[in-house]
């Protein structure tokens, strides 16, 4: 049975129940008492799809739901949850919204997305790093440069002792953190950059590290 037609089997039964939990004006936080429920009571690839499909609604108030992935689910499932969020937030805070609509989601949900920001260099799976620190460059947000800072530390470190093999998902998370640190990036991220560049053995991160240091460099110097 597909993720999909769970989730369709779900909504059909309790919209049976109460037809008022399937009315498309209800109300944001009968929607996310759905979700929540549906997230409670699925496998993995069936939260996986909902998480897909929610990321996409145009209502941006998801925070009980992101709360729900970081709380809800058993502490073994710590892997599971990142996924689960990275799902979400590549569907709420995709760039395709526009600045003002990924500003606007952003702020929806700020309370929550402030404490993954908080733990944004302990986070395991690059892909939810990756898009939060891609949608804080979209939205030119510089708060959080010492959440980012950390995290381009973090890779920096690992790569210049070895032990930092990169997947696809590994990748991308360092060239948001590049791109963050060549756009809104203070002098603090001139070293990192300067030690990806230096130690990573991949071209495409090699020459946007040392685009980074270089865009780092001439802002410090017209300073």
């Amino acid at each position: 049975m597909s993720s999909r037609f769970q989730i369709a089997m779900v909504l059909a039964v309790t919209a049976a129940l109460n037809p008022l939990l399937c009315r498309a004006a209800e109300p944001p936080a009968m929607g996310n008492a759905l979700a929540i429920m549906i997230l409670a009571n699925s496998d993995f690839g069936t939260r996986l799809e909902l998480c897909r499909e929610m990321g996409r609604r145009q209502d941006p108030g998801l925070s009980e739901v992101i709360a729900f992935l970081r709380y809800g689910l058993p502490p073994r499932a710590v892997t599971e949850s990142e996924s689960l969020l990275a799902a979400l937030l590549a569907g709420l805070l995709d760039p395709a919204w526009g600045q003002d609509g990924v500003s606007r989601r952003f702020q929806a949900n700020r309370a929550e997305l402030e404490i993954l920001l908080e733990r944004l260099p302990d986070i395991q799976d690059p892909l939810l790093s990756a898009f939060l620190v891609k949608a804080l460059l979209f939205i030119g947000d510089t708060m959080h440069g010492p959440s980012v800072l950390r995290l381009a530390g973090r890779y920096g470190e690992r790569m210049a002792n070895g032990s930092e093999n990169l997947d696809p998902g590994g990748i991308q998370c360092v060239l948001a953190v590049l791109s963050y640190a060549s756009e809104l990036g203070t002098g603090d991220f001139l070293e990192p950059c300067v030690g990806i560049s230096k130690s990573s053995r991949d071209g495409v991160l090699i020459r946007a590290a040392r685009s980074a240091a270089s865009r780092i460099a001439s802002r410090a110097e017209s300073r």
